[in-house]
This record gives C-alpha cells, structure tokens and sequence, in this order.
C-alpha cells in the first residue's frame, strides 16, 4: 500500500498528513517582518534547505 496524502482542514496551504499518520509541512514562503523571505526546499540527499531573499540585496 502506498503512501497517500492529503491537507489538514484550516492549514491546506500549510500541512498534510498521510495515511501511515505521518505529518509534513508544504512548501511556501515566508516573509518576516523586515521583509526577507524565506522557503524550505530540499537537495538531492534528502536534507531541508533554507533559501534567503533579501529585497535590497541582490545576489549575482
């Protein structure tokens, strides 16, 4: 049996829990309040990143 998931009632865009009762948290961006967001992704060997934005920062 294979691995479904579906959102949390109230926290769509946010959570979903499987049917083994695992819960995960959904990509997104979150912006604080100097206004710098951020986003969780993962790489290849399945660790989290986080990805900074900085709206006067430009990075090259």
């Amino acid at each position: 049996m294979s691995e479904i998931w579906k959102p949390i009632v109230v926290y769509e865009d946010r959570y979903a829990v499987s049917n083994y009762g695992r819960v995960k948290s959904l990509k997104r961006v979150i912006v604080n309040r100097r206004g710098v967001r951020w986003r969780r992704t993962e790489e290849g060997r399945g660790f989290s990143l986080l990805k900074f934005f900085h709206p006067k920062i430009e990075m090259r």
